[in-house]
C-alpha cells in the first residue's frame, strides 16, 4: 500500500526495479575473459557466455594490448591476463574467483553451477 500511486503511475518501470534489487541482493557473477581479439579460442569463450540464461553477471573482456586501460576502469583485472598465448575465463561468483580455465569445456561446467 506505500507505494500503490507510485506503482500505479510508473508500473512499467518496477520489474526494473525488481531485477535491480535482485542483482543487488541476490548471487552474482563476474567474468572476465583475457585473450587476443578475434582470435578463435577467444571468440569461442565469448559466444559461450550467450548460451545460457546467466543473470546478474557482468562481464569484462580484458584484451591483452589493452590490460593497463582496462584495469584502470576495473582494477580486479590486474592480475587476470591471459595464460600460455590461450584466452583465459575467470569466473567469480560473490566475488570469490574459481581457478581460471582455458578449456571451453571447464569453463561450460563453471558457467553451468548454479549460483549459491
Amino acid at each position: 500500500r506505500a507505494f500503490s500511486t507510485e506503482i500505479a503511475q510508473g508500473a512499467f518501470a518496477y520489474p526494473m526495479v525488481l531485477c535491480g534489487l535482485d542483482f543487488l541482493f541476490g548471487p552474482s557473477r563476474e567474468i572476465v575473459i583475457a585473450g587476443k581479439p578475434g582470435a578463435p579460442d577467444t571468440e569461442a569463450m565469448l559466444a559461450e557466455l550467450r548460451k545460457p540464461f546467466l543473470p546478474n553477471k557482468v562481464v569484462v573482456f580484458r584484451p591483452d594490448e589493452a590490460a593497463e586501460t582496462i584495469a584502470k576502469l576495473a582494477p580486479y583485472t590486474e592480475t587476470q591476463a591471459s595464460r600460455g598465448g590461450k584466452a583465459t575465463a575467470y569466473v567469480c561468483e560473490n566475488f570469490a574467483c574459481n581457478l581460471p580455465t582455458s578449456d571451453l569445456g571447464k569453463l561450460r561446467e563453471l558457467l553451468g553451477k548454479k549460483a549459491e
